[in-house]
């Protein structure tokens, strides 16, 4: 998609440094994905949710494995 849009220099600016890009496109598409896949890991967070709070054992066992 092809869009015009005005955008603030000195964030564009932190976001091209935070994340590596050089062009204006990269930069939006970088920043735009970041967003995006931090979305679903708080919508996934939130799933697990139990009414004592989130239940991380799974995630944290298969991350670690086993001792």
């Amino acid at each position: 998609m092809k869009s015009t849009i005005e955008l603030n220099d000195a964030a564009f600016a932190l976001a091209a440094k935070h994340f590596g890009t050089l062009s204006v496109s990269d930069t939006v598409n970088a920043a735009l994905e970041y967003v995006a896949e931090r979305r679903r890991r708080v919508e996934r967070l939130s799933a697990n949710r139990s009414p004592r709070g989130v239940d991380l054992t799974s995630q944290i066992l298969a991350e670690r494995g086993p001792r």
